[in-house]
């Protein structure tokens, strides 16, 4: 389980949430969106619909031709 808990880089809007993460043994948790776009080719992003449209214009200057993002969207079919 170490192996895969190092494997990813995390992160989440909530600081309190960031730190149950490293409480519980991950050691790559991203501060930012940006953090996580800038330095990653593949980005699983699990959020609430209503939030998609802002992490995507927030971030238009990080999504680039090399990036693979995944998006899973809760509720939505």
């Amino acid at each position: 389980f170490s192996q895969v808990q190092n494997l990813f880089y995390l992160y989440d809007i909530n600081p309190d949430t960031r730190k149950k993460l490293s409480a519980k043994g991950f050691k790559n948790i991203g501060h930012s969106e940006k953090e996580i776009l800038e330095n990653s080719s593949i980005v699983f992003n699990c959020v609430k619909p209503q939030h998609i449209d802002n992490i995507i214009t927030n971030n238009l200057d990080y999504f680039n031709k090399d990036l693979l993002f995944i998006s899973i969207l809760a509720g939505i079919n």
